[in-house]
């Protein structure tokens, strides 16, 4: 990645995949040069309501990674 890129991890306290994620970002933060910021949820109601569809939510450069077109959104 280059000096530019960012990865912004949306979540809700205790999702467990999400802390897994967010300790191997960490960790590769230590080889590759990038912004990490951590955005947590504090409802499934605001998570449908940002149209989140998933958690973790993963956003690399403005662009969300995972969304599926035809899902609903909310975290699941």
């Amino acid at each position: 990645m280059d000096n530019h890129a960012t990865i912004e991890v949306i979540t809700f306290n205790g999702c467990d995949t999400a802390r897994t994620l967010i300790n191997e970002l960490e960790e590769l933060q230590e080889k590759q040069e990038f912004e990490l910021t951590v955005t947590l949820v504090p409802s499934a109601e605001d998570a449908e309501a940002m149209h989140l569809y998933g958690s973790p939510t993963v956003v690399v450069n403005g662009v969300e990674y995972q969304k599926i077109k035809g899902g609903n959104p909310g975290f699941y």
